[in-house]
């Protein structure tokens, strides 16, 4: 697979097993949409989101809710990167 891979370690006593390894497409992105989720936070309809949900990923045998890895896209745009 091309591109590049960050580790990420995650300690969640009785929802994550140890010494577990997912290999699934996942990205910084997504912590929100996540973190916001399994914390029971409805987030707004009115705003998109770059990233999305990824807990049934971490936490179970689903695959990964994302396609493709999300890329910056220059030029800039009011001296401001975008990422999607």
């Amino acid at each position: 697979m091309d591109g590049h891979r960050v580790p990420t370690i995650i300690r969640w006593t009785g929802h994550v097993e140890p010494n577990s390894v997912n290999t699934k497409l996942l990205s910084s992105l997504d912590w929100f949409p996540t973190f916001s989720f399994l914390a029971g936070f409805e987030l707004s309809s009115s705003v998109v989101y770059d990233g999305v949900d990824i807990s049934a990923a971490l936490f179970s045998d689903a695959p990964s809710p994302r396609r493709r890895a999300s890329t910056a896209a220059p030029p800039a745009i009011h001296g401001m990167m975008t990422m999607r």
